[in-house]
């Protein structure tokens, strides 16, 4: 990239507050990109792909033209120091993220080399909310048993009693959960929005803060206790005994309740302007969730229901609690042309 006189005149006191020259712009601008896959700005020279580099007083800072941010291939900033990007946004459309704790410095963003000109731009960082799963609610209790009918015995004086044929009738066993929503969303920060006067354009700066993360799948109940022994089947006149049909199976106990999303608490971000003076804005955009708390234990499943002389059966073990899913540790910076 050649810069002529008119261009180097225009530029250089941006350039210098910068500590910048023209021949360093030169130097460092890579052309037009065709990167495939994330273009990274790092201070780790294995993960950076733009030809960033340190400078003593702005950090490390970044030059291209003509970077095309799109889902396929975003911009990811993940360096520790401030960093300064230098290009023009010729077409950018989505993309990237800013890992926490990152102090972005943008500084004469948009200037561009080739027509002394300013663009406006917009810079927008937010952050990605959580779900919670659904969990289920307890089975229904087991159905009762029932007993043999009472034996009928002949007539005479030699009585004898029979048993009545009716075969004994098991308990039905518990239905299952039907299901029923977790914990509630998180709360997400607020906007806050900076402008920020350039040349002849301007910056809106718009921190905007998230949800937190997707809670814990709750943990599984467990099965209802076994239904009581039904009755015992009399005869008349001192006849047989028979025993009574089995108790239902006690229904399944409730899955744990899914967590909710945590509340929003992330990094601060620090938006710096040094184009033509030294001011300053940070915000606490607290943009990243915590993961949310594990589901409560699972409910134990009802009883099943005898209807003989033992007929009730003990409950289940309820259900371990969900584990909280971790937070989502990045948010977005989606950067577009006015």
């Amino acid at each position: 990239m050649t810069l002529t006189s008119e261009q180097r005149s225009f530029l250089a006191p941006y350039l210098h507050a910068l500590g910048l020259t023209a021949d360093s712009l030169s130097e460092h601008s890579l052309g037009p990109d065709t990167h495939e896959g994330p273009m990274v700005v790092s201070d780790d020279p294995a993960r950076d792909n733009l030809g960033s580099v340190p400078h003593p007083l702005t950090g490390i800072y970044a030059t291209a033209e003509n970077i095309v941010i799109t889902a396929q291939n975003p911009l990811i900033i993940d360096s520790s120091v401030p960093v300064s990007l230098i290009f023009n946004a010729m077409l950018i459309q989505s993309g990237g993220y800013i890992q926490a704790n990152t102090t972005v410095k943008i500084t004469a963003t948009v200037i561009s080399a080739t027509t002394g000109t300013s663009n406006d731009a917009n810079i927008r960082i937010t952050s990605l909310n959580g779900t919670s799963p659904p969990s289920g609610a307890p089975g229904r209790p087991g159905g009762a048993g029932t007993s043999f009918f009472p034996g009928t015995c002949g007539g005479g004086n030699n009585q004898s009693c029979v048993a009545n044929p009716i075969a004994p009738t098991d308990g039905g066993t518990g239905g299952n959960a039907p299901p029923v929503n977790g914990g509630g969303p998180g709360v997400a920060a607020g906007d806050f929005v900076v402008q920020v006067n350039f040349i002849s354009g301007t910056f809106q700066v718009q921190v905007t803060g998230g949800g937190g993360g997707q809670g814990g799948q709750g943990g599984t109940g467990g099965p209802g206790g076994a239904g009581g022994t039904g009755g015992t089947a009399v005869g008349c006149c001192g006849g047989a005994v028979f025993p009574g049909g089995k108790g239902g199976q006690g229904g399944n106990g409730a899955d744990g309740g899914a967590g909710g999303d945590g509340a929003p608490s992330g990094p601060t971000v620090q938006v710096f302007y040094s184009a033509t003076n030294d001011s300053q804005w940070s915000y606490d955009a607290s943009q990243f969730g915590a993961g949310g708390t594990g589901g409560a234990p699972g409910a134990a499943g009802a009883p099943g229901i005898g209807n003989g002389d033992y007929g009730w059966g003990s409950g289940g073990t309820a259900g371990a609690p969900g584990i909280p899913t971790p937070p989502d540790q990045r948010g977005q910076v989606i950067i577009q042309q006015s």
